[in-house]
């Protein structure tokens, strides 16, 4: 049913305002940004031996050893609702990894943006995980101090060594979306377990007798909450705000 159908000349006017105020462009609610020019100083490194603040990007360059992580988190435990954006470049690695909702290695949420691995027929993709503790305990006898993760979804994605790629994680309720270079690549609703609140983290990483190790750079960190009027207006967001009245 279209609006003159329902609505006479005194509501039409009122949706017509509406429709202005939304059309009013508002920034968005920053909640974090960081572009590194002044070092790693918002950032709480782990394996901090590995972080480094070359040219102004945080760079994570892990040696040829055994499974390692090197994480650095930031923001607050509080957040809810929030978009993380980063720009990423794999130079030497398998493995480029964010955080968000996360709280430690037992809560959370890991996304992995994998370049090819081409020994494994891997081609690069994106994988979803949600954090658990399960192998965080030493009554466990697979017991791993880097944690354990639930695979919720992976997407194919052909992504190369040496190439910058712009990330964009956006957390809100249950739903999970995440973009590169400003294309959706995937979309899940987590009903199982959900994580609600959380800070980030940017991460390195490498697997067991990874020839050469992993060297990976990350940039222009932004953490912010969309406002209406970076959301589509449609008729359906008009009627909800007209029933407010």
């Amino acid at each position: 049913m279209l609006p003159h159908q329902i609505l006479g000349g005194a509501d039409l006017l009122v949706v017509f305002v509406l429709l202005a105020f939304l059309a009013v462009p508002v920034s968005a609610q920053i909640l974090f940004q960081d572009d590194f020019s002044a070092g790693l100083g918002q950032w709480t490194l782990e394996s901090g031996d590995y972080w480094s603040n070359p040219d102004g990007v945080a760079d994570v360059t892990i040696p040829s050893v055994d499974y390692t992580f090197a994480r650095a988190v930031a923001g607050d435990e509080n957040w809810t609702d929030y978009r993380f954006d980063f720009d990423v470049v794999g130079l030497q690695e398998s493995a480029k990894i964010c955080y968000f909702r996360y709280h430690d290695p037992t809560q959370g949420y890991m996304l992995n943006f994998r370049s090819a691995v081409p020994v494994e027929g891997d081609p690069g993709a994106v994988r979803l995980f949600r954090l658990n503790g399960d192998l965080l305990t030493s009554k466990n006898p697979s017991f791993w101090p880097w944690g354990s993760w639930d695979l919720l979804l992976a997407e194919p994605y052909v992504n190369q060594q040496g190439m910058w790629y712009h990330v964009s994680v956006s957390a809100f309720g249950p739903d999970i979306t995440v973009y590169i270079n400003g294309a959706q690549v995937l979309h899940y609703v987590d009903t199982d377990a959900p994580v609600f609140t959380g800070r980030i983290g940017l991460a390195g990483f490498t697997g067991a007798n990874v020839e050469g190790g992993q060297h990976v750079q990350f940039d222009n960190v932004r953490v912010y909450v969309p406002t209406v009027a970076t959301q589509p207006t449609t008729w359906g967001r008009v009627k909800a705000l007209y029933r407010t009245r």
